[in-house]
Formats: structure tokens, C-alpha cells, sequence
């Protein structure tokens, strides 16, 4: 671990060293986070809470916005005195489940249960990524079946990251939409 930590970063080819916390975007960045924010965790339990966190991302629920608030700068507090970690207060808000986003997706209540569901903004980034994929200029360019191949992997991965999301009207939306860009 520690020679993960003083690697370096590499920047415009050349390497310079790594002054504080863990390179982004490296393959150990998220098991070194779960291992230092595994005492953040065992806090949350001991006081009661309702969280799910992975890695460095973290929502904490309540049923008011007062006591999410005063929770809030506690744990901001908390975790920068027994942690030494900055909270980062341009990302850290107070706000309802149904205007959140925890990695792509967001919150609806179903009855009584509330169930996840992808993101606007991600449904609108897929949009986004197939009118790329199936612009004229682009696609005539290519051989059918590559242009097939991309637009399977990009919907593919796309569902199975949010497969565990209620989806079905706006997969059915879409799919008449893809449809019709297809045979344009």
C-alpha cells in the first residue's frame, strides 16, 4: 500500500509524486477508501443511521430535513477530526431522495418502499451516446454490422449497470426511439 501511495501521478508524461491521499481513478483507489472509511461506517451504526456507502461516495437518509443538517456537520465535523479528511462542501448537500443522485441514480417511492432508478442526466447521456453512434455521416462511413456491434455494447452496458433500477416504461420509450433512428 504504501508504495501504491508514493507512486506518483502521471501528468502530461511526466511523473510527479503524490503529496496527499490516494491517486484517483487507480484499480486500489476504492479498496484503499472502503479500508479508511471503514471506522466512518462503524460510527454511522453506532449512532443509528441509515447509509450506504461505496468507496469515498456516501448518502446518509433521514426523515427530516432539520436532522439532516445537524447529522451532516456532525459527521463533516467527525471526520475531519478523528479521519483528518476534508469534506468537500461544493459535493455535500442536504437534499430530498427523489432529487439526489448516488452514482447515477436516483430515488422514487413505491408505496411504502422506495426503489432506485437511473438518473435523468444518464438516460439523457445514453441518448446522447446512440445519436452519436447513428449520426449519418458516421454510420454510412462504417460497415452495418460495427456499427450493430457498438450500439449493442453501449445499451448492454448501459442496462446491466442499471439493471437493478425500475426502468421498464422508459426502456420502452427508448427502444421505439432507437428503432426509429435505426431505420432513419
Amino acid at each position: 500500500i504504501r508504495a501504491f501511495l508514493k507512486a506518483g501521478v502521471m501528468e502530461d508524461g511526466w511523473v510527479k509524486p503524490n503529496k496527499l491521499g490516494v491517486p484517483q481513478g487507480g484499480p486500489l483507489s476504492p479498496i484503499l477508501s472502503n479500508i479508511y472509511l471503514d471506522k466512518m461506517d462503524k460510527e454511522l451504526e453506532q449512532r443509528g443511521l441509515r447509509f450506504v456507502r461505496y468507496a469515498d461516495d456516501c448518502n446518509i437518509f433521514f426523515k427530516s430535513g432539520k436532522s439532516a443538517k445537524r447529522v451532516m456537520n456532525s459527521i463533516s465535523s467527525w471526520l475531519e477530526r478523528k479521519l483528518f479528511l476534508k469534506v468537500n462542501a461544493t459535493k455535500t448537500k442536504v437534499v430530498r431522495p427523489t432529487k439526489s443522485n448516488f452514482l447515477g441514480f436516483t430515488f422514487w417511492k413505491s408505496g411504502e418502499y422506495w426503489q432506485a432508478k437511473p438518473g435523468d442526466d444518464r438516460k439523457i447521456k445514453l441518448y446522447d451516446k446512440m445519436r452519436e453512434l447513428l449520426c449519418r455521416r458516421k454510420a454510412a462511413a462504417q460497415p452495418l454490422s460495427l456499427v450493430f456491434t457498438k450500439i449493442n455494447q453501449v445499451v448492454r452496458g448501459w442496462g446491466n449497470y442499471f439493471r437493478v433500477g425500475d426502468m421498464k416504461y422508459f426502456l420502452i420509450k427508448f427502444s421505439q426511439w432507437l428503432r426509429h433512428k435505426v431505420r432513419v
